[in-house]
């Protein structure tokens, strides 16, 4: 390891050492949510200097090679007839909009359990004509929360709009909270044999 935080390779191990300490930084952030700054102090105790402006080079570079796979994920995806998508608010600290401005991380989810494609997309929008593109060439059903941009989105691209049961089962839930005791327990069994009932894939 340079003094720049770069890497020298001295040996042709370390050509296959590389790939496996990329897939570990980018499980170790994305997937454990463990930021690059205390993965840098985690290799610091055993001696290893990493700085997190390596690994975000690192992480940046990792986009243009893993591209192609990203693109038959794509692919699939929009080949599978039945995608879920859904929209969630990120912060941007570096951004045109104003600090306090919202924007917006899109996943769109499809495939059996046991090759489950999952896909994350940045948009500065939650506007409509975002989940226009992310659906395009889709055929099948669309599964989404109660946001209305989705009956329209689902309409101009000819699919079926189908919702999502655990989200119409949390409005059964916040009205439960204001209910006596009894009653509230009553109805939260009957919830607890509704929710038994679903197969989740």
């Amino acid at each position: 390891m340079r003094e720049d935080g770069g890497v020298t390779r001295a040996h042709p191990a370390e050509d296959q050492c590389l790939p496996r300490l990329l897939a570990q930084l980018v499980t170790s952030k994305y997937v454990d949510s463990l930021p690059l700054y205390r993965q840098e102090a985690m290799f610091e105790r055993y001696g290893v200097r990493l700085p997190r402006a390596t690994q975000a080079a690192w992480m940046i570079a990792l986009t243009v090679v893993l591209q192609p796979l990203l693109n038959l994920m794509d692919e699939r995806l929009r080949s599978s007839g039945y995608v879920r998508i859904d929209e969630t608010r990120v912060q941007v600290l570096n951004s045109d909009k104003a600090p306090s401005a919202l924007h917006w991380m899109w996943v769109r989810v499809a495939g059996p359990k046991n090759q489950r494609i999952i896909l994350f997309g940045y948009d500065p929008s939650r506007g409509g004509e975002v989940a226009d593109a992310l659906i395009e060439g889709c055929s099948g059903y669309l599964q989404s929360d109660g946001y209305q941009a989705y009956e329209g989105v689902s309409e101009r691209a000819g699919l079926l709009h189908v919702g999502c049961f655990a989200h119409a089962r949390s409005g059964f839930s916040r009205r439960l909270k204001p209910c006596p005791t009894r009653s509230a327990n009553k109805r939260a069994r009957h919830m607890k044999r509704c929710g038994a009932s679903m197969r989740f894939t």
